[in-house]
Order: C-alpha cells, then structure tokens, then sequence
C-alpha cells in the first residue's frame, strides 16, 4: 500500500523519488543529528493519487505547448490552471494528514508548507523560487489550500520551462509536500559553505536579518553580509568582514499567521543581526552540510530560543567545476555521540602527522582531560586524528556535578589562601616544574644505555603529560580584586576599568625580558668585531662551527654556548603558533637566534631594557595619575597591593609559557633524539628522523632490547600509508556543530561606513597604549620568520612567542587575531610598542611600504598612504 504521509524522522536521502530532494536532504541532516525542527511529508505517491484524473488531459496539454520557449511556458501553466481548477486532496491522504499533524504540531500552531520536488534542489538546478511555498499557515483548511497550491506551482511557467530544458518533463518526476512548524526567529538568513560570487573555498558567505528569513531570500529586507574564514589560523572558522547596514523593517508572524513588515525596534536598526560568535557557529553547519554531501552547500538558517536551526541545504550551483564539489575524505566514527560533536582540524597542524606525532596529540588530549576533571571543568578538549589529520573539539567530561561542584569550590578556596598568603599559582606551582625541567637537562645522555635512556624518555613524557596538565588548570587567576579596588580609588564603574588595568600589569622580569636582554648581549659582543657582525648577521647553517673557529669570536661563542644552555629547548610554541615534537628547537639550529640578534647589531637600536624601564615608568605616572585625586591612604595602599600582586601573576603567561610549552616540548624533543642515536648506533634506524615513524612503546621495548629488531617493514607500511593520506584533502570540520549559541552580547551601532570614508581606520582591540606612526610591513605567513627592519609596523594574522624577540624593534604591530591578554600583547607593553589585535582583516587591507599610525590606547590603525 502506498504512503501518502511520512514523517521526517523516518526520511533519508534514499527516499528523494518519494519525499522529494528537499525533504530527503532535511532528514539526512536530522540522521546527522543537525538541528532540525519536527515535521512531515506528503509524498510523492499522494501527489499523483490527486492528479490521476487529470494526467491525460496534461499531457496533451504539454505536447501542444513547446515549454521550452518561456511564452508557450506561460501559455500551457494558464491552461493548466484552469483545467486543475477542481483539484483536491485525496480523502485518503486527508485522513493521513489529520492523524499525523497532532505529533508534532497542535491545530494553532502556523505551519510552513514547502515545495519538495523529486527534481528540486539538486546540483543540475535548484528550482529557486519556481515553486509555491506558504508561510505562516494556521488551520485545516488553510493548511489544504496550501498544499494544493504547491501541487498546482509543480506547472508554472519557469518550472515547466526548467524541467523541459533538463530533459526531464515527461519523466516520472513528483512534487512532494513539507510540513514544519514555524520557527519564531529571532533572525534569520542564508549561509554559503564557499564564497559563489568570488570562488573561494576559504571562506564562507552568510546573509543575516532581524526577523523571519523570507526576507533574506525574496530580498525584501536589507541585509547584513558577512564573510567567515573557514581556515582561520588560530581558532578555524574565524569572522574575517562583515557589512552591517542599517534595518529599518523585519517579517514577522501576524496574529493570524499572515506575514507582516514590521518596524525594527530602534537599538537594534543600526546593530548587527548576528554576533561574531553566532556566524562562527552558523558557517561551521554550512561547512558540516557540505563535507556530508559532498559538495557546497546553500543553506538556509534560523535563530530561536539561543540555538541554530537548519530549516533547509541544497547544493549551490553554477560554481566551476573545480569548486562544486568537496572531495572525498573517509572517516570512521568510534560511536555516534563522538559523531555529534564538531571537530575542527586543528590550525597549526594542517598536514599529515607521522605516527609519533599523532601519540603526542593524545598525550596532550590526556592532559586536557586530567586538568578539566581537576578544575571539574565542564568541557574538555578532545583529540581525534583522520587521515593522519588531527581535529580538536570541546566536548562535555563525564564526571558528575557533585564531583565538579566540589573540585571547582576546592580551587576556588586554594585561590583564595594563596592570595592571603601573598603567594601567586606560579610561586606555588613553578618551583617544581622549574626542578623538573632541571633535572632533565642534567641527564648525561653520552654515557647511558638503552635501558637508562628508555627511562629518561618515559620520565620526559611523563613530565610533559603532568605539566600541560597544570597548565590548563591551575596557574592563572582573575583579578577581580584588583578591580574593584581600583574602581573604589578612581570612581570608575567597574565595568569600565578592566581594560585600563590589564594595560598596567606588566612590569616584572620574565624568561622573555631575560631572553631579549640575552640577545641584545650577543649583538653587542658581535659588535666589536666586523667579521663577527657579518657572520651574525647572514649566518650559514654551521654557524657555531664557524664562530668555534674564529679567534675573534670567542667570547661570542662562548655567549652563545652559554645563552644555548638556558634558552636552547625553546623552538617558539605558544599561543599563536604551535609545534610539535618533529619541531627543531634552538639547540638544533642555533641561526634561528643569530636571525633574532641581528636587528639588534645597529647600534641605533635602543636597549631594550631602557625601552622596558620608559614603558614602566609611563605605567606607574598612569597609575599615579588616574588615584591622584583620591586621599583615602587606605584605600590606595590597598590598590597598590593588590597592582603588585597582578603583576607577579601575570608574570606566568611569559614563565609558563618558557617551562611548560618550549622546555618541556624540547626536552621531549630531545629524550626522542636521545634516543634516536642510540639505535642509530645499533643499527635498527638508518637515521636520527626515523624515529618519528615508531609508537613510544616501540621505541621503548628497542632500547630495552638485548638485540634491537629490525623495524625497516614497519616504517615502510607507515610511510606509504602516510604518501596516501597525503593525496587526501582534509576539510576544515568533521561531525555536527551544537546547536546552542552562547548568550548574544550587547547590542551596538555597527554600521559599516562607506568604503571612501577613511576616517575611522581600521578598528580592533586596544593592545598596548600609545600611538606611533611607521611603514608597515605586512607579513600574511606567520610560519615563517619575519625580516624586519627596525621601526617597521608588523601587520600580520598572529603573532607567537617564536617572534618575541623582535617585538621590542618594532614601531608598532597590527594583528588580524589575537587577544589582549596574550604573548605578544603582554610584551608590546612592557617594551611600550603600540599594539592593535583583533582587526580581522588588517593584513588584506593594508599593503607593504603604506604609512600607517598605530593608535594603541584607542585601538585604531590609520593608513596614511598606500604607496
């Protein structure tokens, strides 16, 4: 017997011949647990049950019309309507209908009834706007009116004239009816997985409106447009523009479900339809839909009730042929939850990892893990590598509330004690990491044997584990404190002095002051001697060697030696860029240092210790300014107190970031390498990098082994499985987004201004204060190490600590990315260079050689010429 009525739980891209693409595409998103809402089909099968009578009658009415020419298209819809003027659904399918609608929708509830044609919505044609489709339907008998409005559209002119250009009017295609509540949205618009107008697959298009999304699709509303990265550097899908107009009318629902163009409430006219954070979350399910079915996808969305909901997704044609579709990339789900979450590839490994790789990206997810439960966080980072890929996602940890309730009071009291103890997280915690990283740099690796080196390697990684562990969760703190102490001082609303206060907390010595004094050291020993400058300048590959040999440079080298023991496991991880074990560190190649003291060998430059005292003093006549007018000395000594703290624990992001990211990295690196030579020697590894091809316990169980075996087969099924992925391209999100969106911030003027306008700059997060102008230098690809010259505004996407070193030479940095709170940030103020973070776009909309002002107290980067 025939279904006439299904419902879209039960539909799948194998049922489009009954349900149409439209609705079959629905259920498959709602199978891939997308956020889709409740709702039923009328079926192909009903559709030509009602038309049986006619079918004869319009056939000869299509034969005698060549529909192909768009006159004789109107011709034949005309005559057709008035043949099907009698048209009525089926008592059978009626009966169906009636008994289906209550399980999901009750008989107020205004329903959408939308076209879903078995032809409808595929990657030949998309059948955009020829078909009928109602909105805001409330009642039986509006609700059958409805559907045989779509029924009878089946025969428009653009439809017949679509149909008969692709061959297909005359084949058994259908017209199938979709049923859905309304969703009563908040706004509303539609996303493009790759940018149509451009062709680019880096970025992704998304339309947004207050109100119903009617208004985005038939263009009778304005718009705001945004352009979402789908590759960002530092966080994957990051907003790289956005156009914001004014909105002066929105659709809504009337009371009788009639729709209605309504007035924008007047604080929402000239703010964003979408925050930043929303259109992140919306181009994730857009790039989600285009990975399942294979190609770019147009996908229609709604917001309501703080989530999104997927109201439609079909595939966007007339993009050429290289774009239009998504190439394959296999993946196995371990269980279908791990399959509801979104996995992002991880940015700063965007290429095949080598099996050793892969272990440390799950010894880092274990470390997440730990120091969530710890914390008793909520959510965890988690790892899974496809393809030798590596994606990340934060999923919810398993550990009941009581557990996390507990844990969290625990580390909020421990807070507590080491504040009234006058004890910051990183005097408590640092003192044995600091031993540890000690401990093994004093390993003697010459006169080891593989079962001590097989020690020391499992003690590398066993610190490596526990101490990303600590980093996550227990070395930073709020300065909530300091806040309000300063607001009691000043006056200032609460709220409004965080931005002010963060700017004043550095000021202590750090791993990174001490490292950038130490290579302001080596250019000034490099400096007395010529040939000594040269070599530093432009160094070869075997530097040391050369400057071993060098009588003049002895003391060079011995600085350098010196300089090498302290910093040489450092290879620049941290926020911003990020490496793993097959990195080189310093040690390994020593030019990367001498590219860092060549700046420094002009002796214009200023010492950086100066430029750090200056920046400390504006500081502190900040400071001295902003409670000059209080008199409450208590009140002051109190805030002075609670300064000098802050800046003591601020002093962890550049200490923590030395022992824990780049030590502990190295020194794993190093243990690796360890032992790598050992088997070398023995002959199981033609070279120190095969290792990289080996698991740990394979590793392990060599240097522990009386004769190491031969792993020459092993390495060669790896490397070829590895030649293979390597043909695979990885896209940039794997499972299913959530639907919930984090709370929307507070609404503002947004509006973009006219693009001759010039006057308010580029506009981003103010960084680090001051304001100084100098040629930018723009440098897109933050893998590689800049060549800057001193002075020079560095515009680029991110900024990591492997770039430290040149910050204090700088007359001021411009970044797409990056935070307030951060590496590069914290060190532009303390050598007082003006900062600007966040832009998004400052590295497309500025070129190498322009003039530029760099505004860092206000946040504004102004381009003065383009030359």
């Amino acid at each position: 017997m025939a279904e006439y009525i299904i419902p879209l739980t039960s539909v799948g891209i194998a049922d489009a011949p009954r349900v149409g693409t439209k609705a079959a595409v629905l259920g498959a998103l709602k199978q891939a647990w997308f956020p889709i809402p409740p709702g039923l089909c009328l079926t192909t099968a009903a559709f030509h049950l009602a038309f049986e009578p006619w079918w004869e009658q319009i056939t000869a009415v299509l034969q005698q019309h060549d529909v192909r020419d768009p006159q004789a298209a109107v011709l034949a819809t005309q005559t057709l309507d008035h043949l099907l003027a009698d048209l009525e659904i089926p008592a059978v399918v009626m009966k169906a209908l009636d008994d289906s609608l209550p399980t999901f929708a009750d008989p107020l509830t205004p329903l959408a009834v939308r076209s879903s044609a078995t032809a409808e919505d595929t990657s030949a044609a998309s059948f955009a706007g020829h078909y009928h489709s109602a909105i805001g339907v409330c009642g039986r008998n509006l609700l059958h009116a409805a559907i045989l409005d779509v029924w009878r559209s089946f025969f428009n002119p653009a439809a017949l004239n679509t149909r008969a250009a692709l061959g297909s009017l005359y084949a058994p295609e259908g017209m199938a009816v979709l049923v859905l509540p309304m969703v009563d949205a908040e706004c509303a618009g539609v996303c493009f997985s790759v940018d149509p107008v451009h062709n680019r697959r880096d970025r992704v298009v998304i339309t947004s409106a207050w109100g119903l999304g009617v208004g985005v699709v038939d263009g009778s509303v304005a718009c705001d447009t945004a352009w979402v990265r789908r590759d960002g550097a530092t966080e994957g899908f990051e907003l790289e523009e956005q156009h914001i107009v004014e909105q002066a009318h929105e659709i809504r629902l009337g009371p009788n479900g009639d729709l209605t163009h309504l007035p924008v409430p007047e604080n929402r006219r000239r703010a964003a339809s979408m925050p930043d954070a929303w259109l992140e979350h919306v181009a994730q399910f857009g790039v989600a839909a285009e990975v399942l079915f294979a190609c770019p996808q147009d996908l229609e969305w709604t917001i309501a009730d703080g989530q999104v909901w997927v109201l439609q997704s079909r595939p966007i044609t007339a993009l050429p042929q290289g774009l239009s579709r998504t190439p394959s990339f296999p993946v196995t789900w371990k269980d279908e939850q791990e399959r509801r979450l979104a996995w992002i590839h991880y940015p700063y490994w965007r290429y095949v990892l080598k099996p050793l790789e892969i272990e440390y990206a799950y010894d880092r997810e274990a470390a997440s893990i730990e120091s969530s439960l710890y914390r008793g966080g909520e959510r965890c980072e988690r790892a899974k590598v496809v393809n030798g890929h590596l994606y990340t996602c934060w999923a919810l940890t398993d550990q009941p509330a009581g557990d996390r309730r507990i844990r969290r009071t625990a580390m909020a009291d421990l807070a507590t004690r080491l504040r009234q103890q006058d004890i910051t997280p990183w005097e408590y915690w640092g003192p044995e990491i600091i031993k540890a990283t000690q401990r093994l740099g004093a390993f003697d690796a010459n006169n080891a044997d593989g079962t001590q080196l097989a020690e020391h390697l499992e003690d590398a990684r066993g610190a490596f584990r526990r101490h990303f562990a600590i980093h996550g969760s227990r070395l930073y703190i709020a300065h909530d404190p300091l806040y309000a102490a300063f607001a009691a001082v000043t006056g200032m609303a609460e709220s409004a002095v965080q931005e002010i206060v963060d700017q004043l907390l550095e000021g202590k010595e750090t791993c990174s002051t001490r490292l950038i004094d130490g290579l302001y050291a080596l250019a000034c020993t490099a400096r007395r001697d010529p040939t000594v400058s040269a070599l530093v300048a432009n160094p070869p590959p075997d530097v040391l060697d050369r400057l071993a040999g060098l009588p003049e440079a002895a003391e060079m080298h011995a600085q350098l030696e010196d300089y090498l023991n302290t910093f040489g496991d450092r290879s620049g991880v941290g926020y911003g860029w990020d490496g793993t074990i097959c990195t080189p560190t310093w040690r390994e190649n020593p030019a990367q240092i001498l590219h860092f003291v060549a700046p420094y060998l002009d002796p214009a430059v200023e010492p950086p210790n100066l430029a750090r005292e200056r920046a400390r003093k504006k500081r502190d006549g900040r400071v001295a300014e902003l409670t000059a007018k209080n008199h409450d000395p208590a009140a002051i000594a109190d805030l002075m107190r609670q300064l000098a703290y802050a800046r003591r624990a601020e002093a962890v992001m550049e200490e923590h970031n030395h022992y824990i990211d780049q030590l502990m990295n190295g020194q794993l690196r190093r243990a690796i390498l360890y032992a790598a030579s050992w088997l070398v020697e023995r002959g199981t590894l033609a070279t120190q990098d095969d290792v990289f091809w080996l698991h740990y316990d394979e590793i392990l169980s060599a240097l522990r082994a009386e004769a190491p075996p031969s792993v020459a087969h092993i390495m060669s099924d790896r490397q070829a499985q590895h030649a293979e992925w390597q043909q695979l391209e990885a896209p940039p999100l794997l499972g299913t987004p959530d639907a919930a969106l984090p709370q929307r911030p507070p609404l503002r003027d947004a509006i973009t201004p006219p693009p001759l306008d010039r006057t308010d700059g580029i506009r981003g997060l103010a960084a680090s204060p001051g304001c100084r102008r100098g040629r930018a230098r723009v440098i897109p690809n933050t893998m590689q190490l800049p060549d800057i010259e001193p002075g020079e505004v560095l515009v680029t996407e991110n900024v990591a600590p492997r770039w430290t070193p040149l910050i204090p030479i700088l007359g001021g940095m411009v970044l797409d990315g990056g935070a307030v709170g951060q590496h590069h940030a914290i060190i532009a103020r303390e050598y007082g260079v003006p900062a600007v973070v966040g832009t998004r776009n400052a590295t497309r909309r500025i070129i190498s050689g322009a003039w530029v002002t760099v505004d860092g107290t206000a946040g504004i980067v102004t381009v003065e010429t383009q030359e």
